[in-house]
């Protein structure tokens, strides 16, 4: 089997300073890159807790919306219905035709 030779390639002082300029350069991509990153994130978990706070009121709002219609019901349960009154009322008639008719 024959052995690979490997090509080792020696690199001049000016080609190693613009790799690693090059390389710095990336770097200093990358580090913009996340620093926009982070400010994304910091105005996404500001806009969550302006939602989250907006949906507390939202919920107390319905839970003071809830109470109400308990307290509408009983009320309204309390109250006589049009069927029922209408009955009372034609007793009513009814009974002060035959006290009209009695004091006359």
């Amino acid at each position: 089997m024959e052995k690979k030779k490997k090509n080792k390639r020696t690199y001049s002082k000016d080609e190693v300073v613009v790799i690693l300029e090059d390389v710095r350069d990336k770097f200093s991509v990358l580090a913009d890159g996340q620093q926009v990153i982070e400010r994304s994130q910091q105005t996404l978990e500001k806009g969550q807790q302006v939602l989250s706070n907006k949906i507390d009121e939202i919920n107390q709002r319905l839970m003071r919306v809830g109470d109400d219609v308990i307290e509408i019901k009983h009320k309204i349960s309390e109250k006589v219905d049009l069927k029922d009154f209408q009955k009372l009322e034609k007793r009513v008639i009814h009974l002060e035709k035959l006290m009209l008719t009695k004091s006359s």
